[in-house]
């Protein structure tokens, strides 16, 4: 079974590692979407506990992009009728079929209104639900891809409290596996509303990543519930943090960073309203994982740069030596000359654009003691 997820555009490494540890194997990574190949079951894992997932689509049928009538063959070849009793289709496609390509979605619309003998702008209902294909190119082939996930993955259900500048659920997820981390105590120094520790427990405790929707994959002929029960990550691949400290200097996010930790019923997770510039963890933390504040202008802008060197300045009473650490942040290029400074190497950098902002993730290690 091949399969392309997608993922936060700059962290297909992340999505892969996290495919690689829910049983599949990355075979390719394009932007913002890796290719994988597994067993079937791997669309119920990844769709259910995929924490760097945006959404999955299996392949129905591929063709090289040498051959002639190349809509005519992917048709030709697969079994539409997987899908289920779709009253309408959408179709969608990547950034090469729009711009060296664009014929072919029309070809693939008109062939694809004669094997549904509908017209593609039905709207789904409850009773037949809509079917969503993806037109897709990778090397020298052209993929036609079945989604089976239905709403965007990225969505949380524990969100209670919405930090104002709170980060994305798939980023805080893939800060986690960028930090090569995988057990003693996790710590967010500027933790906000707490979604890189949720997600570092519920990832830890190897939890489902919702509880409360619907799939499209549930729609298809052959999905069997059983099977989907079973589709649990094999053990001892995901990380495996045992305790999770998060510390803030503003009360009323300490307090909404509760209810979240609450809603998404984790109980080793330790809040304190502390300033982490003057804070001692006791034990030090095995690994930081922080999205500290940024994107000001002005004056402001040597605010911030103040307090990440007091926080860097403060990193031995925070972290343990050989520890590592992922900080996200707009001001990656000072972060990476400040720790220059403190002759520290990033292991790795990744950057995304996260709301209005670029934004860049710095991975590092802390010196040996």
């Amino acid at each position: 079974m091949r399969l392309r997820v997608t993922c936060q555009e700059g962290f297909e490494d992340c999505c892969a590692r996290e495919a690689g540890f829910l049983g599949g194997r990355a075979v390719d990574k394009g932007s913002g979407h890796v290719i994988v190949d597994g067993p079937f079951r791997l669309t119920y894992t990844l769709n259910r506990y995929g924490r760097t997932v945006e959404r999955v689509m299996m392949e129905l049928a591929s063709a090289p992009l040498a051959e002639h009538g190349v809509m005519d063959s992917l048709i030709s070849t697969c079994d539409l009728e997987l899908l289920g009793p779709a009253s309408g289709v959408t179709l969608d496609c990547d950034e090469f079929v729009k711009r060296i390509r664009p014929r072919w979605m029309t070809q693939l619309s008109t062939l694809l209104t004669r094997a549904f003998r509908t017209t593609s702008d039905v709207k789904t209902t409850d009773k037949r639900p809509e079917a969503s294909l993806f037109l897709g190119v990778h090397g020298e082939t052209a993929s036609l891809y079945a989604d089976t996930t239905g709403e965007p993955l990225n969505y949380r259900e524990y969100r209670r409290y919405n930090h104002p500048s709170s980060i994305r659920p798939t980023l805080a997820a893939s800060l986690v596996i960028m930090s090569d981390a995988k057990e003693g105590t996790l710590y967010d120094p500027f933790c906000g509303g707490g979604t890189i520790l949720i997600e570092a427990a519920l990832m830890s405790a190897r939890r489902p990543t919702h509880t409360r929707r619907t799939y499209l994959y549930r729609n298809f002929l052959d999905f069997d519930p059983s099977e989907e029960e079973r589709a649990v990550p094999p053990p001892n691949t995901l990380p495996k943090f045992n305790s999770f400290v998060g510390t803030d200097i503003n009360s009323v996010h300490i307090r909404g960073c509760a209810k979240n930790v609450s809603a998404a019923g984790l109980s080793k997770v330790e809040l304190r309203l502390e300033d982490c510039t003057r804070a001692v963890i006791q034990p030090r933390a095995d690994a930081i994982v922080t999205n500290p504040p940024y994107g000001v202008r002005g004056s402001k802008a040597n605010r911030m740069e103040e307090l990440y060197q007091r926080f860097l300045a403060n990193l031995p009473n925070l972290l343990k030596g050989g520890g590592r650490a992922v900080v996200v942040t707009s001001e990656g290029g000072s972060l990476k000359a400040m720790l220059a400074r403190r002759k520290i190497v990033p292991t790795a950098t990744a950057k995304t654009r996260h709301s209005h902002l670029w934004v860049e993730a710095v991975s590092f290690r802390l010196p040996p003691t």
